[in-house]
């Protein structure tokens, strides 16, 4: 049984040793980046801020978006405060999950969201019970509604308030009154829907 973070960390390393692990200053920052088969993790993960996951556009030539970018914009918090460490090894375990399904890139805000159900599902599926780590179904659920909410927060038509569909990228399209919008790629910063 796994006792602690660092000994899930080493015990991961051990029995994955194509991924590099890393640990990185930030509290609370868990990140997969499949450019380098790298898995970021917080050095404290105790001491985190209270944060929802994000993603950002990539240069031009590579996919639209990619998972895993830099701490300042992406990473996946939640308030741990003086609790265990379970909550950061679940989040450990779900940036692996991300490694273990190939996730690289996606096109649509859905396809996103697909891509985190898949991970967290990993997570209570194979590898929570594998490192007897407490799955908190609660924690997950949490975090897979921050997508949810930002996906409909985007979706949302700045002229009537409809939900509209992605067709590409950024943009939206309205059914009921065929504006168009295009959205950020930030959870971090208010949705701004900018008619095109």
């Amino acid at each position: 049984m796994v006792k602690d973070f660092i000994q899930l960390v080493k015990k991961l390393q051990l029995d994955y040793p194509k991924l590099k692990f890393t640990e990185v200053e930030e509290p609370g920052f868990f990140s997969w980046r499949p450019e380098t088969g790298e898995i970021l993790y917080a050095s404290s993960p105790k001491l985190v801020q209270p944060r929802t996951a994000s993603v950002a556009p990539v240069a031009t030539g590579q996919p639209r978006f990619s998972l895993g970018l830099p701490p300042s914009e992406t990473s996946l918090w939640t308030n741990l405060g003086e609790h265990s460490a379970a909550p950061a090894c679940l989040f450990l375990l779900h940036e692996l999950s991300h490694a273990l399904l190939g996730h690289q890139n996606y096109d649509t805000d859905a396809e996103l969201l697909r891509l985190e159900v898949e991970a967290w599902e990993l997570v209570r599926t194979k590898l929570a019970p594998r490192y007897e780590i407490p799955y908190d179904a609660e924690l997950a659920d949490a975090q897979i509604s921050s997508y949810r909410e930002w996906l409909a927060r985007r979706s949302l038509c700045p002229a009537c308030d409809t939900a509209g569909w992605q067709i590409a990228g950024g943009i939206y399209k309205c059914p009921a009154c065929a504006k168009s919008w295009r959205v950020g790629s930030s959870q971090f910063k208010n949705t701004y829907r900018t008619k095109v």
